[in-house]
């Protein structure tokens, strides 16, 4: 927990720094199961954020999809802790794990994030675009915003757009880098 509570402080501060240039990046941060199942978490996670002069919804926070079956009763309890605070909540990997279905219907999840591996597959396997286009639906239908991750080429871009999708993450945009290469990257790409 000190660790995850460390990284969300310099990222609050970094979100103080680029909302003072007119920047508003979506920031999202993984959170471990150990730390779902902390009950003492969403208090915590709120000071961070007061103190940073933020709110809850400026941050979004991921949880892998594979790990919440563990004990799903715990992790309720901290996640709609969190939702109900504000926080954004996004189902990492999404068709990794082997409840998916019961996850979005049980657990108060904001996003859906469709694991990369199948966005990569989708150039040469029917089964995987399939996956892909049932998961844009079903996140759509479920009011949910869908994010389709791995996305690494122009043609896997088109695809996820013909699918339905309207966001993405991957190497297409961007690689890691540091807080001075995201900024000037934000501001190369902050909307006119």
């Amino acid at each position: 927990e000190a660790l995850l509570l460390v990284m969300v402080t310099q990222i609050l501060a970094d979100m103080v720094v680029w909302r003072s240039q007119g920047l508003s990046p979506c920031v999202a941060v993984n959170l471990s199961m150990e730390n779902a199942y902390n009950l003492e978490l969403p208090e915590r996670l709120g000071e961070l954020v007061a103190q940073a002069g933020l709110q809850p919804s400026d941050l979004v926070l991921e949880v892998t999809e594979s790990r919440l079956m563990i004990d799903r009763s715990l992790a309720m309890e901290t996640l709609t802790r969190l939702s109900l605070m504000g926080f954004v909540l996004s189902i990492d990997d999404f068709g990794t794990g082997f409840s998916s279905l019961v996850q979005l219907i049980d657990l108060p999840f904001h996003e859906l994030k469709i694991d990369g591996s199948f966005v990569q597959r989708a150039d040469t396997e029917r089964k995987a675009r399939a996956v892909v286009q049932i998961a844009v639906l079903l996140g759509r239908q479920l009011g949910m915003k869908v994010i389709a991750e791995g996305v690494e080429t122009p043609a896997q871009l088109d695809f996820v757009r013909a699918s339905g999708g309207q966001i993405v993450q991957g190497f297409l945009y961007a690689r890691p880098m540091s807080f001075e290469a995201c900024s000037q990257w934000l501001h190369a790409h902050a909307p006119v």
